[in-house]
């Protein structure tokens, strides 16, 4: 049966390769990298977002804040104090609830919520206590709310901290080296010892070859991409859409493993080729981390379909409805992949390697 074959190569490829250099680096260099980036940028061990309350009426709305543990809330009395705290950085965003905010939601009328931001306060956090916000006042009223957020910044505005431009670049890497070069770097080698077309004169095909090795870079990049979302807390609003954009991304990148392994036949060949299009796989990271470049090149290039969905998510608490066309791509750059695997692979059993 095809698929205990390729089960069976997938359990061996794991197991072998768990002792394989290109492995251990793709699960060491992404960790190494965002906890650098997050011990030097101060993100590791950060609080939860923080929210003041400063509530006219009565609501029970800031009770059902305080239950969530995502969110760390704090009460004012008064309008002057959080105004206070919001510039100083002592709170990421504060709030001034009106009087009758229940009755309201409750009747079904247009809310008004003066909301105050620290202009230094990090894009995902925000994001985070918006969507908070939104999300218990739906709940308190029963239904969709037309709520207006009337949104002013205080202190230092910066649009991006240096951790959040940093971020796709580790999540680009992260996706890359363990969907790409795993599967390529397996294929390589196998090449090189000759064990290749040993594998492929018993029952086992080249196809179940091919398909086993994309699973395993596929794997191990998926489970990276969510150890290094976990560790930056960058799951966003919607944390199963964000799994499932890691492990779509990661069929792409191991598609594109697989085709570089099949077309290459020695190790220094494969990493002279993955130097000479490292500016095409990593181009759009660099655009996060320069906004001030004119943002929609990034889209020329196709790993941008495999990041920018994950950053728009997890930086600026994007929902499906944002991202469903870079979605659509992204769908359709996978298929695309998958027939020139295919194309590529047959041509490789017509040369018999």
């Amino acid at each position: 049966m095809r698929a205990r074959r390729i089960l069976a190569l997938l359990a061996k490829d794991l197991f072998r390769g768990s002792r394989s250099l290109i492995i251990v680096f793709a699960i060491v260099i992404p960790l190494v990298a965002s906890l650098v980036i997050s011990l030097l940028l101060g993100t590791l061990f950060a609080d939860a977002p923080r929210l003041g309350v400063v509530d006219r009426g009565a609501s029970a709305l800031p009770a059902e804040l305080a239950r969530l543990d995502y969110v760390s809330l704090r009460s004012y009395e008064d309008t002057q104090p959080l105004l206070r705290d919001v510039e100083r950085g002592a709170l990421d965003m504060g709030i001034v609830l009106p009087e009758e905010l229940d009755q309201a939601m409750a009747a079904g009328r247009p809310v008004v919520v003066d909301a105050y931001v620290w202009g230094e306060s990090l894009v995902r956090d925000r994001s985070v206590l918006a969507t908070a916000l939104l999300r218990q006042m739906m709940a308190l009223a029963g239904s969709e709310v037309p709520v207006q957020i009337e949104t002013t910044l205080l202190g230092e505005a910066e649009a991006l901290s240096w951790a959040e431009r940093l971020f796709p670049l580790v999540v680009i890497m992260t996706i890359i080296i363990g969907g790409t070069m795993v599967p390529a770097t397996s294929l390589v080698q196998e090449k090189q010892a000759r064990t290749l077309g040993a594998l492929t004169i018993t029952p086992v095909t080249l196809g179940d070859v091919l398909i086993s090795k994309a699973a395993v870079g596929m794997v191990v990049s998926t489970i990276m991409g969510i150890v290094i979302l976990a560790l930056n807390r960058a799951f966003g609003p919607h944390p199963w859409l964000m799994v499932g954009l890691v492990a779509l991304s990661a069929l792409l990148a191991a598609e594109g493993g697989v085709i570089l392994g099949t077309l290459v036949h020695d190790i220094s060949t494969l990493f002279t080729v993955v130097k000479a299009i490292g500016i095409l796989l990593y181009a759009p990271a660099i655009f996060y981390l320069f906004p001030e470049l004119p943002q929609w090149v990034a889209r020329l290039f196709p790993t941008y379909y495999m990041l920018g969905p994950i950053v728009e998510i997890s930086l600026f608490g994007a929902g499906w409805g944002d991202i469903a066309v870079d979605v659509a791509i992204l769908g359709a750059l996978i298929v695309a992949a998958g027939v020139a695997a295919a194309w590529v692979a047959a041509r490789a059993t017509e040369r018999a390697w």
